[in-house]
């Protein structure tokens, strides 16, 4: 009975398995060459503390919204416009333009966001207010009435 066959040993058998050791030097890479003492984190050197916010509140007098207000209205001359006259604006633009020009581009716009049409005394009135609040000037050319924007109004499309 000699002749008895032993049990294979399988791989696992052969190998010890054993745990890393737990503490702070458990890996080579955790200890600083030269010292052995171990490494520090950044996350174990840092002690978190909770802040308290407010938020910070606001009181204006009627004076001061008055102020502000006539500011606003000064430097600010989109604040008085109608939508009507932001569009006459954004389409001229650096250009000059005749009244006629100026009504077919505005009426492109408001066709394909399906407006009402505006008709020539409409954009007359709009040019006039416009030039009065100093945005828009206007020459006289053989053809008819040329219009073109002021450093006011190039200020306020941004293209200075």
């Amino acid at each position: 009975m000699s002749d008895q066959k032993k049990p294979l040993k399988s791989a696992r058998d052969s190998v010890k398995l054993t745990k890393a050791p737990k503490g702070p030097a458990a890996r080579p890479s955790d200890v600083e060459p030269g010292t052995g003492s171990p490494k520090v984190s950044a996350r174990e050197s840092v002690e978190l503390t909770k802040v308290e916010t407010r938020r910070q509140e606001i009181n204006l007098s009627d004076s001061d919204i008055g102020m502000a207000k006539k500011f606003e209205s000064e430097f600010n001359p989109k604040g008085e416009l109608t939508k009507d006259e932001i569009t006459l604006i954004n389409i001229f633009e650096k250009q000059k333009l005749f009244l006629d020009r100026i009504a077919i581009m505005v009426n492109q716009t408001k066709n394909t966001l399906n407006q009402p049409l505006l008709k020539k005394a409409d954009f007359e009135a709009l040019l006039d207010s416009l030039v009065k609040k100093g945005l828009v000037a206007s020459r006289k050319a053989p053809a008819g009435v040329v219009y073109y924007l002021t450093e006011a109004g190039l200020d306020f499309l941004g293209l200075i």
